[in-house]
């Protein structure tokens, strides 16, 4: 999957619950969201390159088994991230990720 042809992506398996996606500024694209069970995720990504602070580029909750596509593209442009992108999240056991970026 890509997001307006930018298919830089990084996967974030089950209990990975901070990651450090882009050290350099970019574009956040989008997000996929995998559930495996009933637990609610939350899934934030911050304007950092190495830390859960700074501005929040997004904030994301999902439920259950069906995966859940967020396309933040907007005809290419994406959602700027000047200082990096960063991954924090909470109830991550059984749920995974795939972060869309340029």
């Amino acid at each position: 999957m890509s997001f307006y042809g930018y298919t830089r992506a990084t996967n974030i398996a089950a209990g990975g619950a901070n990651t450090a996606i882009k050290a350099t500024p970019g574009r956040l694209m989008g997000v996929l969201l995998s559930g495996l069970g009933a637990e609610v995720p939350t899934l934030t990504i911050h304007n950092n390159a190495s830390a859960a602070s700074g501005a929040v580029l997004l904030t994301a909750k999902a439920v259950g088994n069906t995966p859940h596509y967020i396309d933040l593209s907007g005809n290419g442009a994406g959602v700027d991230a000047s200082l990096g992108i960063f991954v924090s999240s909470t109830s991550w056991t059984n749920f995974t990720a795939t972060v869309y970026w340029a």
